[in-house]
């Protein structure tokens, strides 16, 4: 818990968005929550790139994950079809990756997390990335904080 505790504390003290990205990416990089145990795969970063760019300071960043809902809000890089098609293709191997392995210990399917959506393979997979990383960022913080 001591590296989680220092990237919090790196967090509370950025005063830039390059030094909010580093100290997340530090807080997210830790096994049970990145999708590779060799570190941050590149989906991950750019949904943390986007996180940063909702805020830029930790004040924000409390208030960005406290009342963050999920990507139908919109505010995220996930707002058009077209993002998340283009996201998708790019990073297809990790966000089917990541979704099989949810549904294999949940036994429940990601598209039927957005059943009231009518949303495309894709966009409900994008969707179900960014929120997973934000609850995960919060899940560690609540925990690193008490």
């Amino acid at each position: 818990m001591g590296t989680e505790l220092k990237s919090l504390q790196t967090l509370q003290n950025a005063k830039n968005d390059t030094e909010v990205l580093e100290a997340l990416k530090a807080l997210y990089n830790n096994e049970a929550y990145t999708l590779s145990p060799y570190g941050l795969s590149p989906f991950e970063v750019e949904i943390l790139e986007d996180i940063v760019n909702n805020f830029n300071d930790y004040q924000r960043a409390n208030l960005f994950l406290e009342r963050f809902r999920g990507c139908s809000d919109g505010g995220t890089m996930f707002t058009y079809n077209d993002d998340c098609k283009a996201f998708y293709i790019k990073h297809i191997d990790d966000l089917e990756e990541m979704a099989e392995e949810w549904e294999e210990g949940t036994d429940t399917k990601v598209s039927s997390l957005y059943k009231g959506f009518n949303l495309r393979h894709y966009t409900a997979l994008c969707w179900f990335a960014y929120e997973t990383i934000v609850n995960n960022l919060r899940t560690i913080i609540e925990e690193t904080e008490n």
